[in-house]
């Protein structure tokens, strides 16, 4: 494994051990769409797939969260990352992204992109991202119904912005699956 892929599986599970939310927010149950493509039912939420891309991963466990990863299928660079877990004695959203920032800063290369709040539809959010000399991060962190999610996407650093706009679709197509 070469060391730009080493550092991108280090940095997946350092973002992944700093995510989470803090507490609930009172938001009620939703129903659960039809199940059929490009809807995908996860164990803690719901997601479109707008851009029809493979799903590799299905809520596959990685710590204490469930992963579930689609892959562009004209872009083998590129991939989009949902990761979620109960939200219990997690850091706020911000907190977590501070936390992965921090992270990333050690990475060799790493240069800022961005690290603010955000509404991602109509949720609460913090966008987080940066560039390494080979790839480039963008996630989105959140939480509902006592559920952490991070949106997580690894690109080419020269095609930042368009698929910081496809994680953007699809963050705001998640639907937490709520306890009635």
């Amino acid at each position: 494994m070469g060391s730009l892929a080493i550092f991108a599986v280090l940095v997946i599970a350092l973002i992944l051990s700093g995510c989470g939310g803090g507490g609930s927010d009172g938001a009620t149950t939703e129903p659960r769409p039809k199940s059929v493509p490009p809807h995908f039912h996860q164990a803690h939420y719901d997601v479109r797939i707008y851009n029809g891309w493979p799903q590799y991963e299905s809520d596959k466990k990685v710590g204490s969260y469930l992963e579930s990863a689609w892959h562009d299928g004209g872009n083998s660079d590129v991939d989009i990352m949902i990761a979620s877990r109960p939200a219990e004695n997690a850091g706020s959203a911000m907190a977590n992204a501070e936390l992965a920032r921090i992270q990333a800063e050690q990475l060799p290369g790493y240069k800022a992109r961005v690290l603010k709040k955000v509404k991602v539809g109509k949720q609460p959010a913090v966008s987080f991202g940066f560039a390494l000399p080979k790839k480039a991060f963008f996630g989105y962190f959140f939480e509902r119904c006592g559920t952490s999610i991070i949106v997580r996407d690894w690109m080419p650093p020269s095609e930042y912005s368009t698929y910081t706009t496809s994680a953007r679709e699809m963050a705001s197509s998640i639907r937490i699956v709520c306890p009635s």
